[in-house]
């Protein structure tokens, strides 16, 4: 349950990187931040064709620039 797992990570740290496949449900990985949490959501292509998601949390998020 990635809920289950996120909730446990978080009670190590707040630093968290999700490596998803492609089908991954946005929604559902940006709801994992909460209310007023933020996401930084990260597509991967090879040879033009989505491959994976990456989510990351905490401080590996990009800071505005």
């Amino acid at each position: 349950d990635t809920f289950k797992i996120f909730s446990q990570a978080k009670q190590i740290t707040e630093n968290i990187v999700y490596f998803l496949p492609r089908n991954a449900d946005v929604n559902q990985v940006t709801s994992l931040a909460g209310l007023g949490g933020k996401v930084e959501v990260e597509q991967n292509f090879l040879n033009n064709k989505l491959k994976t998601v990456t989510a990351y949390f905490g401080d590996l998020i990009k800071p505005d620039a």
